[in-house]
C-alpha cells in the first residue's frame, strides 16, 4: 500500500487538508519530532485509507469529512483531538489512544458499521451528538469521558470501562457484557435520565436509579 505524503501539504507547523478525496493508501507520515502545531482537515473524504500515525502531541481538527472502509491505529499522545460533523461507515478502529491531552471532544458524528477494539482514552475527552449503530466496542477504556446526548443501536459493547459523566443517551438493542460505568450519571425522571430499549444490561455494572429499561 502507497504512503500519503502530508508532508506535501506542511507549512509553520500545520498541515492544512481540505476538498480532498484520498484512497487506496497508508496515512503514516504525522510524526512527533515534526508535528508539533496541528493537523487540519476540512471537506475531505477518505476511503479505504490506513491511518498509523504515533504523535506525541500537537493539535488534530477535523470537520465535515466522509470516512470509508478505513482502519485506525493512531496514538495521538499528549495532543488534542477536535472532531466534528464527520461520518464513519465500515472503519475498523484499534490501538487508538489518547494520555495526559487537552480537553478533546468528538461531536456530532455517524459511525455505521464500525468496531472498536483497545481503545485507551484517558483524559477529558467529550462525547456528545454521536450517532452509532451496528458495531461493536470490546476491550476499551474511557477514562474522565463526559459522554452525553448520544444514540448508539444494534451494538455489542463488552469488556469497557467508562468513568466519568453519563448523561441523556438513548441505547437501543444493544448487549453489554462486562461492562462498568462509573462516574455522575442522569438521575431517572431528570431532563439528563439515560434510556435503555430492549437492551441487554444484566452484564451492565450501573447505579440503578439511573437507568430506565423498556421492553
Amino acid at each position: 500500500m502507497e504512503d500519503f505524503d502530508a508532508t506535501r501539504y506542511l507549512k509553520n507547523g500545520m498541515v492544512y487538508l481540505e476538498d480532498l478525496k484520498i484512497q487506496n493508501c497508508r496515512f503514516a507520515t504525522l510524526q512527533s519530532e515534526w508535528m508539533k502545531d496541528y493537523l487540519l482537515i476540512k471537506k475531505c473524504v477518505f476511503e479505504k485509507v490506513v491511518f498509523d500515525n504515533h504523535c506525541g502531541r500537537g493539535f488534530f481538527q477535523i470537520d465535515n469529512c466522509e470516512f470509508l472502509d478505513c482502519i485506525f491505529y493512531d496514538t495521538l499522545g499528549s495532543g488534542k483531538l477536535d472532531v466534528q460533523t464527520c461520518s464513519f461507515k465500515n472503519c475498523e478502529f484499534e490501538g487508538v489512544s489518547l494520555h495526559d491531552a487537552h480537553l478533546s471532544r468528538i461531536s456530532k458524528c455517524k459511525f455505521s458499521g464500525c468496531n472498536f477494539k483497545n481503545m485507551d482514552l484517558k483524559w477529558k475527552i467529550a462525547l456528545f451528538g454521536i450517532e452509532m449503530k451496528d458495531g461493536k466496542i470490546e476491550h476499551s477504556c474511557i477514562i474522565e469521558g463526559g459522554i452525553s446526548d448520544n444514540q448508539i443501536y444494534n451494538m455489542q459493547i463488552e469488556d469497557v470501562q467508562l468513568s466519568g459523566g453519563f448523561y441523556n443517551n438513548r441505547m437501543e438493542s444493544v448487549i453489554f457484557k462486562n461492562v462498568h460505568l462509573i462516574g455522575e450519571k442522569g438521575m431517572k425522571g431528570s431532563d439528563e435520565e439515560n434510556i435503555f430499549v430492549n437492551c441487554d444490561t444484566k452484564n451492565l455494572s450501573f447505579v440503578e436509579d439511573s437507568l430506565r429499561i423498556l421492553n
